[in-house]
């Protein structure tokens, strides 16, 4: 049923060329749509082949946000197989005057997350199962190894160009617009887990992120993510800098231990107990 809806999308595609260039702008607009979808899918598929091929990942990772007025950058290191399940990083969060230095680890089962705040004295630690972090969308909702089966999920790519990054990278930059079915299911799987409250908040962090721009390299490896509010402005950012897969990493990266003496907060169960419900 896929390749027929495909190719009955290629047959169109000559007519869909020629309605682009229409003086009727609802045609034009909707004509120019369609064929976006054209050309970002077999970009998209070809993402997915290489995906399959890639079982590790290794990169310098940079995060930015911009909301509410505060803007937070995080820079780390980033070492895991491609599933997700497995990962070690190390990273530095900046926001306002503080500098918070995180490592987070995952052993397949358990995402440890040990931060060094200044001016405390313990350093904190929590604890996830990977499960409730799939209800929250993932570790910062990305898996960059398996980044685009989750695009398609919660974006429509109507728009493709080609650019140039900054290191002179050739890249294709697929802009979609957001799903609004994936967002409502993903709103409801972290209602399930944390109650209304946190799915509010998700609604409304949703509601500034309705456009993005993904740079995807011409090797079809996700390099960028700009994800933009309705007025075009970047409110939310993922690069990712010296790329290496399919490396062998030493197993012992993944196990944690807490530090001794210090107190583990056990996410998991304080979701449970509804503290994250109020």
């Amino acid at each position: 049923a896929e390749a027929q809806l495909r190719q009955a999308g290629e047959d169109a595609r000559p007519a869909l060329e020629l309605s682009v260039q229409s003086k009727d702008p609802e045609v034009k607009t909707r004509a120019a749509r369609l064929l976006g979808i054209l050309k970002s899918e077999p970009i998209l598929k070809k993402m997915e082949a290489a995906e399959r091929e890639t079982s590790t990942i290794e990169a310098d990772m940079t995060m930015k946000m911009s909301m509410m007025g505060m803007q937070t950058e995080n820079k780390g290191h980033l070492r895991g197989d491609s599933d997700g399940k497995r990962s070690a990083m190390e990273m530095t969060t900046k926001t306002r005057d503080l500098e918070i230095k995180i490592k987070m680890v995952s052993d397949g089962k358990t995402m440890w997350t040990e931060s060094d705040v200044p001016g405390q004295e313990e350093k904190i630690v929590q604890k996830f199962s990977l499960d409730s972090i799939d209800n929250f969308g993932g570790v910062y909702g990305q898996n960059p190894a398996q980044m685009s089966k989750k695009m398609r999920e919660q974006y429509t790519f109507t728009d493709v160009k080609e650019e140039k990054l900054p290191d002179n990278t050739e890249v294709y930059v697929l802009e979609g617009t957001q799903n609004a079915a994936a967002l409502e299911k993903q709103v409801e799987d972290v209602e399930k887990v944390a109650g209304a409250a946190a799915g509010a908040m998700v609604r409304a962090q949703a509601a500034t992120m309705k456009r993005v721009k993904y740079y995807v390299s011409k090797e079809y490896q996700a390099r960028k993510v700009e994800v933009l509010d309705e007025g075009g402005q970047v409110v939310m950012s993922m690069e990712l800098t010296n790329i290496k897969l399919n490396q062998k990493f030493d197993p012992e990266i993944f196990k944690y231990t807490p530090p001794q003496g210090v107190k583990v907060m056990d996410m998991d169960e304080i979701m449970k107990k509804g503290i994250l419900h109020e």
